[in-house]
């Protein structure tokens, strides 16, 4: 969160769905801090740390998706953005993050939905070197 834990909501849309044993919220803030623009890009650097693959779904030329994605990049983590037909100006970065080392994600023709075939290679591979410990 880009502010601190006493500022947290479910969002109304999450209401039905939310499942305490199934999430996790964490802040590097003060309990109290407020929302700032320079907190939510910190908190990038933060998330991208945290993960090990990205995905991307729309990111404007500026802002702190895009800033998310360009973070991802830098940090060699693999990063997916979503490649369709139409994608509209919210989206426009995306393309910028593909021409820059980002993973297409594409449908699968026969299904229509995500192919997310390379993901879980990448993820596999991470799960094979992680697993390791100093004396393998």
């Amino acid at each position: 969160m880009p502010e601190g834990l006493k500022n947290f909501k479910i969002k109304k849309i999450l209401k039905e769905v939310w499942d305490w044993d199934k999430v996790l919220v964490i802040s590097e803030y003060q309990p109290n801090a407020i929302w700032s623009v320079n907190r939510a890009m910190e908190r990038n650097s933060t998330i991208v740390a945290l993960s090990q693959i990205m995905v991307l779904i729309e990111a404007k030329i500026k802002g702190g998706s895009i800033d998310a994605g360009l973070k991802t990049l830098k940090f060699n983590k693999a990063l997916f953005a979503p490649v369709y037909e139409g994608m509209p100006e919210e989206a426009s970065g995306n393309k910028y993050l593909l021409e820059r080392g980002a993973h297409p994600l594409k449908r699968k023709k026969e299904t229509l939905k995500a192919n997310l075939d390379r993901m879980f290679e990448i993820f596999a591979a991470y799960d094979n070197n992680f697993n390791k410990t100093l004396f393998d």
